[in-house]
């Protein structure tokens, strides 16, 4: 009697097993619809730039402010084969040649990792970018700060930002920078640069196959004052 119900438990839990398989084989190779899910959405993990630091003088007038500009970024190997430069070029303002050839060092770059491709591009541009951004799927804006001087004088002093290259990169004391980011390169900008640089945020963000924001997790950079 009890090797029949030894044999009867085993044949269920064989026969649950089994279920179990047929349905993972099921969700893994016949049903599309976990596998679109995932083509679908994804999650980008976009860097926060913080506001650089602000600089006064001693008598605490603001010399040094700043304003937001907008960045068109780009993940290569989320771009469309059938991606259409031309209107893309024509939508932006921006030379063709130039774009595919930085389009081309982007992805030297990193094939899956965000590249800055245009850069500084105006407010309208931004707005009629974002209406069509569903149409161009790996690319994305991303927003950063330029400087301005209130008072036009002591430009020498107060020194000047440039992009980071290779070299900056390779020499910097941390993995702060990447390819796209601006460093002082001369006077105060540079002598208080690790003070006045801020510290990075992240962002993830799940989008969807337009290229649409559904939701993001945000850890903000902050920005110091010199």
């Amino acid at each position: 009697m009890y090797d029949n119900r030894s044999k009867i438990i085993l044949f269920v839990v064989l026969g649950i097993g089994f279920l179990f398989f047929l349905r993972l084989m099921y969700v893994q190779v016949v049903d599309t619809e976990y596998k679109q899910f995932a083509e679908d959405n994804a999650l980008r993990k976009q860097i926060i730039i913080p506001p650089r630091g602000l600089i006064f003088d001693r008598k605490g007038k603001l010399i040094v402010n700043n304003e937001t500009i907008y960045d068109v970024m780009v993940i290569p190997g989320k771009v469309r084969e059938d991606f259409d430069t031309s209107a893309f070029c024509k939508l932006l303002d921006v030379d063709k040649a130039i774009f595919i050839e930085d389009f081309k060092k982007a992805k030297e770059y990193s094939n899956y990792r965000g590249s800055a491709i245009i850069r500084q591009i105006s407010r309208e541009d931004y707005g009629r970018l974002q209406e069509r951004l569903f149409d161009y799927k790996g690319f994305y804006v991303e927003s950063r700060t330029a400087r301005t001087y209130p008072n036009a004088a002591g430009a020498h002093i107060l020194g000047y930002l440039g992009e980071v290259n290779d070299k900056d990169i390779k020499d910097a004391e941390d993995a702060y920078y990447r390819i796209g980011d601006y460093q002082g390169k001369s006077g105060l900008e540079k002598k208080y640069e690790n003070e006045l640089r801020g510290v990075k945020g992240f962002k993830n963000i799940l989008v969807d196959v337009l290229n649409r924001k559904h939701r993001g997790n945000t850890l903000h950079g902050h920005k110091p004052h010199l």
